[in-house]
């Protein structure tokens, strides 16, 4: 949901540009009328600052739990109790050679692998220092999609690793578990209002899209769709290299509003056609295309941890086309 309120994007859009409340108050009143009151005030003044370019949601921090990773985040910072370590590997591969460290990170909510890559972190394990009951503080990490699809977080020669004297408790059913497992989708998914879905639950829902996060990218193998290291993928050498986008927005359908995070083809499919010659997204005409259209969306509902909302992680996106949605309504009410 959004954290701001009316009153507050309001603000933001006044500080960032020449406009007076009333006039913005009167430009947010014409999306509504557009719109036919299918959004809420608040989803209106999103768009409204989308349009604008007023930059809204920054500087947001990446203090995550562990059953908060998503594959495909980068900054993330957490705080986790070795649970074991593993043996340093060595690889020569292609002309390359270097080790690899890795352990299972836990804390009150899950588990995970780390994997080092750097040296100095590495040397840590090496000389012991990192070791089963150890807390450690780890900045600028990354997440990628791991064996058998599990989720893991890797930390190379950008991020860092410090001891903590924070108290953590794994819960010994992860440990049991192992790395948490994936979900999958019911064949049958129930169609809910936005106000209406619940943290874990897959559900679907439909509304306008109100506001959209330019696209971001990542560099991934084009046989495994993990991200890629230095240029190449560890597991396929030869395979080519391809952008993979991460695309987040802000669906709307009256009743609240909710966060939703597009990963590859689900994002392409929003994407599709607003790519130019060089294969970059002319993001001020993507925004023009498609804010205010509507979408009917299925997927998992999550909770971001920082910042204690509930956000959809998408697994299927589709166009509504309202002139079809319209007369199947009128049908309906024919035949009761």
């Amino acid at each position: 949901m959004f954290n701001l309120s009316y009153n507050e994007v309001v603000g933001k859009i006044q500080d960032s540009t020449n406009l007076t409340q009333d006039e913005i108050n009167q430009r947010v009143e014409e999306k509504l009328k557009k719109l036919a009151d299918l959004v809420s005030k608040e989803g209106a003044a999103h768009i409204l600052a989308n349009e604008l370019n007023v930059k809204i949601f920054e500087n947001i921090p990446k203090d995550l739990k562990i059953e908060k990773l998503i594959p495909g985040m980068s900054a993330v910072n957490i705080i986790g109790k070795v649970a074991n370590v593993f043996d340093i590997r060595e690889y020569n591969k292609d002309g390359r050679s270097g080790k690899i460290g890795s352990l299972t990170l836990g804390d009150e909510t899950g588990v995970t692998r780390l994997v080092l890559w750097d040296t100095n972190h590495i040397s840590l394990i090496e000389k012991s220092e990192i070791a089963k009951d150890k807390v450690l503080d780890i900045k600028n990490a990354y997440v990628k999609q791991g064996y058998n699809n599990l989720k893991e977080l890797h930390i190379g020669n950008k991020g860092s690793i410090e001891f903590s004297n924070q108290e953590i408790t794994i819960d010994p059913k992860h440990l049991a578990e192992g790395l948490e497992n994936g979900f999958s989708i019911q064949n049958t998914i129930e169609l809910k209002k936005i106000n209406e879905v619940k943290e874990q639950e897959v559900a679907k829902i439909n509304g306008n899209l109100v506001y959209m996060f330019e696209p971001r990218y990542y560099d991934a193998c084009s046989e495994c769709n993990k991200k890629v290291e230095n240029g190449s993928c560890l597991q396929h050498s030869n395979a080519s290299v391809k952008k993979t986008p991460v695309l987040n927005f802000y669906l709307d359908d009256g009743s609240a509003n909710i966060k939703v995070v597009a990963f590859r083809d689900q994002a392409n499919s929003l994407m599709n056609g607003h790519a130019n010659d060089s294969g970059e997204i002319n993001y001020e005409k993507l925004k023009e295309d498609i804010l205010g259209n509507q979408y009917s969306i299925n997927g998992r509902v999550v909770r971001n941890s920082f910042s204690n909302d509930i956000e959809m992680i998408a697994n299927n996106i589709d166009t509504i086309d309202t002139n079809k949605e319209l007369k199947n309504t009128v049908e309906n009410i024919e035949a009761n």
